[in-house]
């Protein structure tokens, strides 16, 4: 027989019935029960109603889908309505229709067209009969124990108030007719009322505070779970506050917002009359940094908190200690208008707080601490920072910190001790009294300083009798202190003056001073200098110094935004070109065999040498150049980048004078000279020879006289040679060159006059070193030998 019944097809033909029941119900029930509703949702919540259509549906959840919903706002309150609902699900309560009534049991608030959900939380001022908000007045009806406004008799029906649930709405608050720009976004609420009278009403409230004038998202979340007792009209409220970013939750009060970033979380617990609500709780932060540093990690700072907050005038107070038997640090803060316009005030109290954290801390923020900066001692007192709530008004500041026995210390360096430093806050301005720091050695500075919060203005004094630079040097190069900051060893007393619009100001004297300096193989030693510094640059006069094997004396200028910002006047004794070739070898000789290769025969030029522009005079009283003393030296110096200029060249060579110009190219791996110049009535030979010539060379050490090339024109006069007369005259040509380590000579165009005749020729140097002379007179022929470059008379050649 066939069988007909399987549970198979009765589960099928379930779903399908269930399924057309679903579809069905909604198109036949619209508009049905309509005004039924409407007076139903009306008597539960206190409030006229309005309403679009309404449908009863049963997925997802059976009940009265309501579109388009306006539940008004209690006359004495305001006008406008205090919620827009895109869809309202009301269920009916089943206590209700068995007595033959319609109730609205529980609603639920749903956006299910994108027109969102909002919710108005407003206060007002009534005068004498005082601050009144509406919630209070739903939370006594939803109690039984309050009527529909100020000066209704009407007493409500335990039961009658829906139990409500909202997800992912939006609550503002209002004063009045005006709303704050503070709002709670993505909110989720749950009421549910008590079914007994005077019962508590049970709150569950998960949001993000957020601000109308800033793009919209929340500034930290919170979720709230509690009651309000309408019997003492107390609350009793567990906070938690998710783990948020620091920035966002400081922003949420300060107008400026907050360029602090970290995390903090904690909760609390509130209990007691809405006109002083206790508050105890734990309040963690870690990981703060600034905007521009990555999170450190760790670090989480536990406080306790405790406080009041007086919701009918806005007004809270916390008072925060750090977790632990007796915390060093307390914090009292306390805020009024908070939802209007906020004005806040914290004091911190410090009470022997180690101070070696805040290295860490500042270096989180983005201070330039080096690594290896460290600084401990304890500081105690107290700071107040407040706020007017006035976007145009700077947060003031009041009270003072001392910190007691801190030593600076810096690795390679010797600690400085700190034995007080004497903090002040006023008004914008955070100011540190004249403070004394020593060193190991019993030297002394002397610092002060202004920091204003307001309009960032800092101002720094830094003054000494005589103290170690290598003392200070590592903690004031942090700050670009000039000269002192550069310099690795020495003394400097005077004074230094910082501020952060100007820069460095100041006079100070130096004495045995290292400064290393690129170019250079060994630091310059400043034996002694005066030192003044302005916005315009620094000046260094009286300068005695002495670098490896040379000492100079002279003067220094930096000129700030200069085409050549290094300026110098530099005066040597008697100093060998061997010592200035050692001395300068960084700038001369940058690159090894190796380095080369590797660069396919490219010489990679340091940024400090791009980046050189200098300009001066050097003068030495001589300079002895492969044997040769020049006196009287003095140039002219151009240094841009890889050239070096020499214009303006003179010097006396056997008091013969040389006038000249010349160029040292620094960009090859080996210095290339370029020189031109004249000599003039140079002593040889019994007479006196002039020249004027091209010179070119490169490398260094011996290599200088190997690369030599020369070449240019002489004439002589009253030359003794070996000849039969002496020569009168003699012009002519030359070109000079060394080759297989045997200087040659070229003479062309030679003419010489001697005993009134004219004889012209030429003239060589030969491999064995003589230099060979043939001159004619047209009808004789003279020919000689001798090794003229080495001073020997001329022999006739038979």
């Amino acid at each position: 027989m066939k069988r007909y019944f399987t549970w198979p097809r009765a589960v099928a033909a379930a779903v399908l019935l269930f399924g057309l029941f679903a579809w069905a119900v909604p198109k036949v029930t619209a508009g049905m029960y309509r005004d039924d509703l409407q007076r139903a949702l009306e008597n539960g919540l206190g409030r006229k109603v309005e309403i679009g259509q309404v449908r009863f549906r049963i997925v997802p959840t059976p009940g009265f889908a309501i579109n388009d919903v306006r539940i008004g706002e209690d006359s004495t309150i305001g006008a406008e309505p205090a919620a827009y609902v895109d869809t309202l699900v009301a269920r009916p309560s089943l206590i209700a229709l068995l007595g033959g009534k319609l109730a609205v049991g529980s609603v639920r608030l749903e956006d299910n067209n994108g027109s969102g959900i909002s919710l108005n939380l407003t206060r007002v001022d009534n005068g004498p009969v005082g601050v009144r908000w509406n919630f209070t007045m739903l939370a006594a009806k939803a109690t039984g124990v309050g009527g529909l406004g100020a000066n209704s008799k009407q007493t409500t029906t335990v039961g009658s108030f829906p139990a409500i649930h909202m997800s992912g709405g939006r609550i503002n608050f209002k004063f009045g007719d005006t709303k704050s720009i503070y709002y709670l976004l993505d909110t989720d609420v749950d009421l549910s009322p008590s079914s007994i009278p005077n019962g508590p009403l049970k709150i569950r409230v998960g949001g993000q505070p957020a601000r109308t004038d800033r793009s919209s998202h929340g500034f930290g979340s919170f979720v709230a779970k509690g009651q309000w007792n309408p019997s003492d009209h107390s609350l009793e409220l567990d906070v938690k506050l998710e783990k948020s970013e620091l920035s966002d939750v400081m922003s949420l009060f300060d107008n400026g917002g907050s360029k602090l970033l970290g995390n903090v979380w904690g909760d609390a617990h509130l209990a007691g009359p809405m006109s002083k609500i206790g508050i105890t709780g734990r309040l963690n932060v870690s990981d703060l940094h600034g905007w521009n540093q990555l999170p450190p990690g760790g670090n989480v700072w536990p406080f306790n908190i405790g406080g009041t907050l007086d919701v009918p005038d806005q007004r809270m107070e916390l008072q925060a200690t750090g977790a632990g038997k007796q915390s060093p640090i307390g914090v009292n803060y306390r805020v009024t208008d908070y939802l209007g316009r906020p004005r806040w005030a914290a004091t911190v109290s410090l009470d022997g707080v180690p101070v070696a954290p805040l290295s860490g801390i500042a270096r989180n923020l983005g201070i330039a601490i080096p690594p290896d900066l460290i600084l401990d001692g304890t500081a105690q007192g107290t700071v107040g920072y407040s706020t007017s709530g006035s976007s145009t008004d700077h947060p003031g500041m009041d009270g003072q910190i001392r910190v007691s026995n801190a030593t600076l210390a810096a690795q390679g360096a010797p600690p400085l001790k700190i034995n007080r430093a004497d903090i002040a806050f006023i008004g914008s301005s955070v100011v540190l009294s004249p403070t004394s720091i020593v060193n190991d050695a019993g030297e002394s500075a002397a610092i002060d300083g202004n920091y204003d919060t307001a309009s960032g203005e800092m101002k720094l004094s830094l003054t000494s009798s005589g103290m170690s630079i290598a003392s200070l040097r590592r903690q004031v190069s942090v700050a670009g202190a000039p000269l002192i900051g550069l310099a690795t060893a020495g003394v400097w007393s005077g004074s230094l003056r910082y501020a952060n619009s100007g820069g460095w100001t100041g006079d100070i004297h130096l004495k045995d001073t290292d400064i290393p300096f690129e170019a250079f193989a060994q630091p310059i030693h400043v034996v002694e200098a005066d030192a003044t510094i302005d916005d315009a640059g620094a000046v260094l006069k009286k300068i005695s110094l002495t670098v490896g094997n040379i000492a100079a004396t002279g003067e220094y200028r930096y000129e700030t935004g200069a085409a050549h910002p290094h300026r110098f006047r530099i005066s040597l004794p008697a100093t060998d070109a061997a010592d200035l070739e050692a001395m300068l070898t960084p700038a001369l000789r940058r690159a090894g065999l190796l380095v080369y290769a590797f660069n396919f025969g490219r010489v990679p030029e340091p940024g400090w040498l791009t980046n050189m522009r200098a300009e001066g005079v050097i003068q030495a009283a001589a300079l002895t150049v492969a044997g040769m003393p020049l006196k009287n030296l003095r140039t002219n110096v151009a240094w841009d980048g890889t050239d070096v200029t020499l214009s303006g060249l003179t010097a006396r060579v056997a008091d013969a004078p040389f006038n000249g110009s010349a160029v040292i190219h620094l960009a090859g791996r080996q210095p290339r000279y370029e020189l031109t110049g004249t000599l003039a009535n140079f002593p040889w030979q019994g007479g006196t020879l002039t020249a004027v010539a091209a010179l070119k060379t490169s490398g260094i050490g011996a290599d200088l006289l190997s690369n030599l090339r020369a070449d240019g024109s002489f004439t002589g006069r009253k030359l003794e040679i070996g000849t039969v007369s002496p020569w009168d005259s003699v012009e002519g040509k030359f070109d000079f060159a060394i080759a297989n380590a045997t200087p040659r000579l070229r003479l062309s165009s030679l003419t010489v006059q001697s005993a009134g005749t004219k004889w012209t020729g030429a003239a060589e140097t030969q491999e064995s070193g003589q230099t060979v002379v043939k001159i004619a007179d047209g009808a004789r022929h003279m020919e000689a030998s001798g090794a003229l470059l080495r001073g020997e008379a001329l022999k006739p050649v038979q």
